[in-house]
């Protein structure tokens, strides 16, 4: 399995809560933008944010999907940031709602 920890700069953002978290799936709701590292030195910039589209996270998902399936070889890496602000608002309310529904 690929798991990975987060990035120190994210943990800092909310260390309480993201120190001990490992990475195996990010939803692209939660991403900020990919920079994807080819072996030749070229880099790609995907600002996610700005294409995120709640009635077309498919075709987004698909075209990731379909552009990382045919540079999977040239692919030296692929580096995330992630939109914690929207992380800590989601796990907060969800939370909220959680413990109403416990409390009652």
């Amino acid at each position: 399995m690929n798991d990975k920890s987060l990035p120190h700069d994210v943990i800092s953002q909310w260390p309480e809560v993201l120190k001990d978290v490992v990475v195996r799936v990010v939803p692209l709701a939660y991403l900020h933008s990919l920079k994807i590292l080819f072996k030749n030195g070229k880099i790609w910039e995907l600002n996610i944010a700005s294409q995120f589209n709640k009635n077309d996270v498919e075709n987004l998902t698909n075209n990731l999907s379909e552009l990382l399936k045919v540079y999977e070889s040239s692919i030296e890496s692929i580096d995330f940031q992630l939109d914690v602000e929207r992380v800590k608002k989601d796990s907060i309310k969800s939370t909220s709602k959680f413990f109403k529904i416990k409390n009652k």
